[in-house]
């Protein structure tokens, strides 16, 4: 018997020690596919062409034209990153409630994208960007 399965207080009637591992090791492969995937990180993406602010579920934004993206707090989504793409010939404005590397708005020129991502106090720039 493994530690999984020493773990249960009472096993239904009729159910195995090995089923129910079999049940458990299933059921966290279905959950390691819903995270990653079964061909890498599944992500949501979302094309915005009016101003937005992000949600939690949010992971990719494809921006067409003049767009202003605003952030909410750091605080409130720690370790949360973003992905913001400007895919038009426009600029996209990065609008923070708190600043985002020491400022409070951050333009994307047309084609560029920028990498951002909350510490729990504010957002930092990790990569395609630099003030």
């Amino acid at each position: 018997m493994s530690l999984i399965t020493q773990q249960i207080p009472s096993m239904p009637k009729g159910l195995r020690p090995e089923d129910i591992e079999r049940i458990l090791r299933s059921m966290h492969e279905d959950i390691k596919q819903l995270t990653f995937g079964v061909k890498g990180v599944i992500v949501n993406t979302k094309d915005i062409s009016s101003a937005y602010t992000v949600s939690e579920s949010d992971d990719i934004l494809m921006c067409w034209g003049d767009t202003t993206i605003s952030l909410g707090l750091a605080s409130d989504i720690t370790g949360k990153m973003y992905w913001i793409k400007d895919i038009s010939t426009s600029q996209v404005t990065i609008d923070a409630s708190v600043q985002v590397d020491d400022v409070t708005r951050v333009n994307i020129d047309a084609s560029q994208s920028l990498c951002i991502v909350s510490n729990g106090s504010e957002w930092r720039i990790v990569s395609g960007y630099q003030i």
